[in-house]
């Protein structure tokens, strides 16, 4: 080989060992810089996590929208805000501003009629009338429809309603003990739990609410626990408050998972937010003077409490 061609082949593995090595360098950098931004997303993460919410202000209507005993709250993509309230026993709907909007009477009212939880299934509100025994489909344009849920074990008495991630709808029966899961005519799919004391078994189960792993939180007031079901009804773990050196429960109702997968379980009458991780692990707890709170719904970072007591909805953040 010429002395020219060794040295321009000299010169072109010089070159292309070179371009390796800035190459390797650069995906080194690349690597090393998508590694900080998750660490910083992580930490930003963990920190909005362990932050504990702070209080906003509060909707109660004025006059004769002013609301007396709220007991359900859910909020809509836009921000609207549907309150069910046993006090005058209708629906108010609140805007993001907490201006009034509209209100939904159910038809029939009766001195027994107890309105509970509610939320929206496409463009009409669902809400349980622990009461009589029935739920409520509300349309903003046609009538309401009465929708009795019964089984071979009876008519159920619906508390809470959800709807999950399949567009099930769910309701807890504090009669029959249980939390039943309805198909889309409105009968029972799945039934889970009963009367007693034992894992798995319910006893004025109140709140429902369901994690990003598709699983069941249900406030198990008679228990005082919260059982946590997977999606195929079994119980996974039960939490009571009481790990490390935490208060036991006192009366449960409403529960709610927020984006970040924190479990937040109104305890009535001990007045406060007690918030936990998807593990059943206590954070923190909060509140400000909440009087027998029932329903709880977060949405996008804004955590909305139906403040029973003090007849308005108390709005966190």
């Amino acid at each position: 080989m010429k002395k020219g061609d060794r040295i321009w082949l000299i010169a072109v593995l010089g070159l292309l060992i070179l371009t390796a090595v800035i190459s390797y360098i650069y995906a080194g950098l690349v690597k090393m810089e998508a590694g900080l931004e998750r660490r910083r997303q992580n930490e930003e993460k963990q920190e909005a996590f362990n932050r504990v919410p702070q209080y906003r202000g509060s909707i109660g209507g004025h006059g004769e929208y002013r609301l007396i005993r709220p007991v359900g709250v859910y909020v809509d993509e836009v921000g609207n805000v549907y309150v069910s309230d046993a006090g005058r026993g209708r629906v108010e709907v609140f805007s993001a501003s907490g201006e009034h909007m509209r209100s939904f009477t159910p038809p029939g009212r009766s001195s027994d009629s107890y309105l509970y939880g509610i939320v929206k299934r496409g463009d009409n509100i669902l809400v349980a009338d622990a009461g009589r025994e029935v739920v409520f489909e509300l349309g903003f344009s046609e009538k309401a429809r009465e929708v009795v849920v019964k089984d071979k074990l009876g008519t159920v008495r619906p508390g809470a309603v959800v709807i999950d991630g399949k567009g099930q709808t769910i309701l807890s029966d504090l009669k029959g003990h249980r939390v039943v899961i309805l198909d889309e005519k409105n009968r029972v799919l799945k039934s889970l739990g009963k009367k007693a004391g034992e894992p798995g078994i319910l006893q004025y189960p109140h709140g429902i609410a369901v994690d990003t792993q598709g699983r069941l939180w249900v406030t198990d007031a008679g228990n005082r626990r919260i059982q946590v079901f997977d999606a195929r009804g079994k119980v996974k773990f039960t939490v009571d408050g009481t790990a490390n050196g935490g208060r036991p429960f006192v009366a449960l109702r409403g529960v709610a998972v927020d984006e970040l997968g924190r479990v937040m379980a109104v305890d009535a009458l001990a007045g406060v937010i007690r918030v936990f991780n998807l593990k059943g692990e206590e954070i923190f707890s909060f509140g400000r003077d909440l009087k027998f709170p029932m329903g709880i719904f977060v949405r996008e970072g804004k955590i909305f409490i139906a403040d029973t007591g003090n007849g308005r909805i108390q709005i966190w953040e």
